[in-house]
C-alpha cells in the first residue's frame, strides 16, 4: 500500500477506503489524477464518497506546484496566473435543468440475513469465500425479490448497477475480472447489446412469468380457426345447373 495514500485516507478518517484503493493499485500519482468517474467506480457507498470528495477537493486546492520555473538573475519573474476553478470553468447557463442521477445503497448483508437462506449464504462466503452455484442462484433470487419490492419490475440501469456494486463491495470474493469488478452481476447495455448479468436475467426471467399471468385465461396464443361445412347442400337442383353453366 502506497504510503502517502494510506496516511491521507487515515487523516481524513476514511480508514475503511485502504482496501479499495490498495486493490486498485492507487499509489501517489494516480491519487491526484482522480476525476469523480473513478471516486465513484473506487466508493461505491455514497456517505463515505461525499466526506472523500470533500477533503480531496480542498486537498486538490491547495496544493502548490513544487517545481518553481527557473528565470534569469536579471529577468522580473514572470507573474504565474492564478489557478482556474473548475467552477469558473464550466458556469452552467443558469435556465439549464440540472439532472441528479442518484444511485441507491443497498446493505446487501442486511438483505441476506432477512432470510434463513441468505444467512446460510452469507456465513459461506464469509467462510469459505465461495459460493455453490444453488447458493448463487438463490442469493440473486433474494436479492432480484428486494429489488422488485422497492423499486418494481423495471428498475434503472442506475439503481442495477448499484446493487451489483454493492454486492462486490460486501464480498471481495465475488469480484470479477473486468474494470468495474461487477459485469457478471450486471453488465449495462452498450454497441446495441442488451444488458447482461445474473441480476438483469433473473429480472427478466420474472418478467416474462408476470406477463403470462396478467394474460387473460381466455385468450389463446395462435388459435387455430374452425370452418363448420354444411353436411347437405342447401341449393336446389336447379340453381345449381344455372350456376353451373
Amino acid at each position: 500500500m502506497d504510503c502517502f495514500v494510506q496516511k491521507k485516507l487515515t487523516e481524513w478518517q476514511l480508514p475503511e477506503l485502504v482496501n479499495s484503493f490498495e486493490e486498485q493499485a492507487i499509489d501517489e500519482e494516480s491519487f491526484l489524477l482522480l476525476d469523480e468517474g473513478t471516486i465513484k467506480c473506487l466508493i461505491p457507498k455514497i456517505g463515505l464518497r461525499l466526506k472523500f470528495l470533500k477533503y480531496y477537493k480542498e486537498f486538490k486546492e491547495n496544493v502548490v506546484p513544487s517545481i518553481a520555473p527557473i528565470t534569469s538573475p536579471n529577468e522580473p519573474p514572470t507573474p504565474t496566473p492564478p489557478c482556474q476553478r473548475e467552477d469558473d470553468a464550466t458556469m452552467l447557463d443558469p435556465d439549464t435543468p440540472i439532472v441528479l442521477h442518484v444511485i441507491p445503497f443497498f446493505d446487501v448483508h442486511t438483505i441476506l440475513n432477512n432470510s434463513y437462506e441468505g444467512r446460510l449464504i452469507v456465513e459461506s462466503l464469509d467462510k469459505d469465500n465461495f459460493v455453490t452455484i444453488k447458493q448463487r442462484r438463490c442469493m440473486i433470487r433474494i436479492l432480484v425479490s428486494y429489488l422488485i419490492e422497492k423499486f418494481g419490475e423495471t428498475p434503472s440501469s442506475d439503481t442495477k448497477k448499484g446493487l451489483a456494486s454493492a454486492l462486490v463491495q460486501a464480498f471481495p470474493c465475488l469480484h470479477d475480472k473486468t474494470a468495474c469488478g461487477y459485469e457478471t452481476w450486471y453488465a449495462q447495455c452498450r454497441n446495441n447489446r442488451p444488458a447482461t448479468g445474473f441480476i438483469e436475467e433473473r429480472l427478466r426471467n420474472i418478467r416474462k412469468r408476470l406477463r403470462r399471468l396478467r394474460r387473460p385465461q381466455g385468450e389463446k396464443e395462435d388459435a387455430p380457426c374452425r370452418t363448420v361445412m354444411p353436411v347437405e347442400s342447401t341449393i336446389s337442383e336447379e340453381r345449381a345447373e344455372e350456376i353451373k353453366q
